[in-house]
């Protein structure tokens, strides 16, 4: 694949990787964007060795992050992940 001239991003598996972690995670590492689309973004990131999922949206999805993760945040099940932080601001969750 010839990159030369082109302003994607890719790693190094030619996954795509559309854009960089917002500066408020800026101690984490990008490892992979896993999901990416005008309304929400999925990127397996890490810090410190453990391995995170970090899922970004925008309109509906802002809103429906938010869900996600209070129900997330009040599940004391072992088997269903944790949800480790939350941000908002008024365009994205």
């Amino acid at each position: 694949m010839n990159m030369s001239g082109d302003d994607n991003i890719f790693n190094i598996n030619n996954v795509y990787q559309p854009d960089v972690l917002p500066e408020y995670f800026a101690e984490y590492s990008q490892l992979s964007c896993l999901k990416y689309s005008e309304d929400i973004r999925v990127y397996l990131i890490e810090k410190d060795g453990s391995k995170y999922i970090l899922k970004r949206g925008a309109g509906d999805m802002r809103d429906i992050l938010a869900d996600e993760y209070k129900r997330l945040k009040e599940s004391d099940f072992s088997f269903i992940p944790k949800a480790v932080d939350f941000f908002q601001t008024e365009d994205e969750s």
